[in-house]
């Protein structure tokens, strides 16, 4: 499945020899990475893959606690990651939630921000990284 033009703040990957690269359709074993969405790519996300919109809510939210989720199909885990803050000289680091929805054969992450944890694992820096083992994706 192709995302719409009109989506910008979604990337999908997958797993090809051994490396990440970055992919122009959602298919089996994908990693759809979200980064700051706007309220049309949370109701795309929502509609396409049956994730309640609360799960992508919950991922931007500030105030929102570490925890996990479940909920039909979809499992939400949130996260709390530090996040350099080059505004705050008082505060270096902050943390920001994380959410990493799990699916059948895909797993979605929504940040509000972009990070370096996940940046690794986008440039290939972690080593035996597969998008067809999402477990191993998490811890």
């Amino acid at each position: 499945m192709r995302i719409p033009a009109t989506i910008e703040g979604v990337a999908i990957y997958n797993t090809i020899n051994s490396k990440l690269h970055q992919i122009d359709a959602i298919g089996r074993h994908s990693w759809v990475n979200v980064v700051n969405p706007k309220q049309e790519e949370l109701s795309f996300l929502s509609r396409q893959f049956s994730i309640p919109m609360d799960f992508l809510m919950a991922s931007l939210d500030i105030d929102e606690r570490a925890r996990i989720e479940v909920e039909d199909d979809a499992t939400l885990i949130i996260l709390k990651i530090p996040v350099f803050d080059e505004t705050n000289p008082d505060v270096l680091y902050v943390t920001l939630p994380i959410g990493i929805i799990l699916l059948k054969d895909r797993i979605i992450t929504v940040c509000a921000k972009e990070t370096d944890i996940l940046s690794d694992f986008i440039d290939n820096k972690i080593k035996h990284f597969s998008t067809a083992n999402v477990h191993r994706f998490i811890l």
